[in-house]
């Protein structure tokens, strides 16, 4: 193979996941300011559909906390385990929240999933 072709590849493949992964934070912020859970984030909630002033809000602040981390000087392989465990926290409790709807019987929790069940969802949470 030609190396630079795979080591351009990969770091558009990086850059890639970068950028969606800070395209989704931004998004993930203005809903949390959108439904109001912490009060101190309304200046990121949209005020209608067409307000992308709020989006842009939201991305450069998802930007600015990234820099700062980055320039912290905390080594990134500390960075990654942290990232990693509140992922799988975030995993957990959706496979949490999925289990007790089940087993209360929830009339507005409608999995469309075929091979959805109860067990999964408290497996999904214990494992």
């Amino acid at each position: 193979l030609f190396p630079p072709a795979v080591s351009g590849g990969i770091f558009l493949a990086v850059l890639s996941s970068c950028m969606g992964s800070e395209i989704g934070a931004g998004e993930i912020l203005q809903a949390l300011a959108k439904d109001r859970i912490l009060p101190f984030l309304s200046v990121f909630a949209p005020r209608d559909t067409e307000d992308t002033a709020a989006a842009r809000k939201s991305v450069l602040m998802t930007f600015l906390l990234i820099v700062l981390a980055l320039c912290s000087g905390t080594d990134l392989n500390e960075m990654a385990t942290f990232q990693t465990l509140f992922f799988l926290l975030s995993y957990a409790i959706i496979n949490l929240a999925c289990f007790i709807l089940s087993i209360q019987g929830s009339p507005n929790f409608r999995p469309i999933w075929p091979h959805y069940s109860w067990h999964m969802a408290g497996f999904g949470f214990v494992a």
